[in-house]
């Protein structure tokens, strides 16, 4: 995915994190269908996901409450993540962690040295062995700060609660409640301009509210 990001301008296409999370992941599924099956994968492309759709309304929802930019950055991306692979977590391991905000603060800082060193990297090492492996040595400090960092929230007692979910049913309530919280903010004024264009509006809404009265006072007199 951060090859084909790289290379996009390149080529003279636009910057779409969507469509390179869409080809990266295709070209996966392509080389090894198996690949759909392996909790890594799924993990990676959920957080990703919720990274590119999540996020940016997080983040604009906190600039209009004037969190500093830095903070909520790393807030947005890691809860945009969490929320993703949230349902994923719970069927695969049968539990939630409470703390990957507070580990996503601590590692913030060295993802992007990481992902661009480390494709580097893996790009450099295919062609010229020792060129990888030198590179290979400036990813080293990066990767060791986060698993240190990963380890010590891992280890605190109330670092992850017991969410075991059983059969696919609430995984996709989840997913379908989340697309429709994501869907209907950017139609809610296309809704609402229908509604009140339409005459019998208020009088649905009288009839329907007058039904809920009447039904409620039969049960209140029952």
């Amino acid at each position: 995915m951060g090859a084909v990001l790289l290379l996009a301008p390149v080529v003279r296409r636009r910057y779409d994190v969507m469509a390179a999370l869409a080809l990266s992941a295709f070209v996966m599924s392509l080389v090894d269908p198996d690949v759909l099956q392996d909790a890594g994968f799924q993990l990676s492309f959920g957080a990703m996901l919720g990274i590119a759709l999540v996020a940016p309304r997080i983040m604009a929802l906190s600039n209009k409450i004037k969190v500093p930019r830095p903070v909520a950055g790393v807030l947005a991306t890691g809860l945009g993540a969490q929320l993703f692979t949230l349902p994923l977590l719970a069927i695969l391991t049968g539990r939630v962690s409470l703390v990957s905000s507070f580990a996503t603060f601590a590692v913030e800082f060295t993802l992007l040295p990481l992902m661009i060193v480390g494709t580097l990297a893996g790009i450099a090492g295919t062609f010229i062995l020792p060129l990888g492996q030198a590179l290979g040595l400036l990813v080293w400090p990066a990767a060791a700060w986060m698993v240190q960092w990963v380890r010590f929230w891992a280890s605190l007692p109330w670092a992850s609660v017991d969410l075991p979910v059983q059969g696919l049913f609430w995984v996709v309530a989840y997913y379908a409640a989340l697309a429709l919280a994501l869907w209907l903010p950017s139609r809610w004024s296309l809704v609402s301009a229908r509604l009140k264009s339409l005459r019998f509006a208020p009088a649905a809404l009288a009839c329907l509210g007058g039904g809920l009265w009447v039904a409620l006072l039969i049960v209140v007199l029952r």
